[in-house]
């Protein structure tokens, strides 16, 4: 696996105007602020399908997600999410941007607007999210029930265990690998010998 090694930062915040430019212009960049936690050693890269409203039962939406892994905290985001953070944080640092430099941000749309951090040291969960503006919210680390379950799956080349569990209501399959002991994985799952590889809701609702 091609491990990257990125700073590992915990919330961003930067605002920017949903427009269209219509003509060669600066302005002055947003003010943008981040707590450094600490450096990611892996990276790993999830395919999302989620269902964005409940109601619509054919309509799913797709994104790619990061999990940066650190010794001690664990980032999961939209990976636009991700690199609208680090253009912002560089366009901060000049007194202006111009036209070409504000349609960079405007062009990184985001669709899974959860981005959370996992503690190992305070055994919480920090979520930020948005729902009529930027709000955020900490949870303790949930605990899983994992029922192992004697079955095999091939992803990327990895063979990978079958593992069940429910949560908030829901009954989750996933794919862990032990050769990777890497005891996290998408989104809030953790707790299996070995990184969560894949894994979806029983009613495909959302799938990483």
């Amino acid at each position: 696996m091609k491990q990257n090694i990125v700073l590992l930062f915990l919330f961003f915040f930067g605002f920017v105007n949903s427009q269209r430019i219509l003509s060669p212009a600066s302005r002055t960049p947003d003010t943008f602020s981040a707590d450094t936690l600490g450096i990611s050693n892996t990276n790993v890269y999830y395919n999302l399908t989620f269902k964005k409203d409940q109601s619509k039962t054919d309509k799913l939406t797709e994104v790619v997600c990061i999990l940066q892994i650190g010794d001690n905290y664990s980032r999961f985001s939209e990976n636009n999410k991700f690199k609208l953070d680090s253009i912002s944080e560089k366009f901060s640092r000049l007194d202006k941007i111009n036209s070409e430099q504000l349609n960079q941000i405007l062009q990184l749309k985001t669709f899974w607007k959860i981005d959370l951090v996992k503690s190992k040291l305070r055994k919480n969960i920090v979520f930020h999210d948005y729902a009529f503006g930027e709000f955020e919210y900490e949870e303790p680390l949930p605990i899983f029930n994992w029922e192992l379950v004697n079955e095999t799956k091939n992803i990327l080349g990895f063979v990978c265990k079958k593992a069940t569990t429910q949560y908030r209501g829901r009954k989750y399959i996933a794919w862990y690998n032990t050769n990777l002991p890497i005891v996290n994985g998408p989104f809030v799952f953790e707790g299996l010998p070995g990184l969560i590889m894949e894994i979806e809701d029983s009613k495909n609702h959302y799938h990483f």
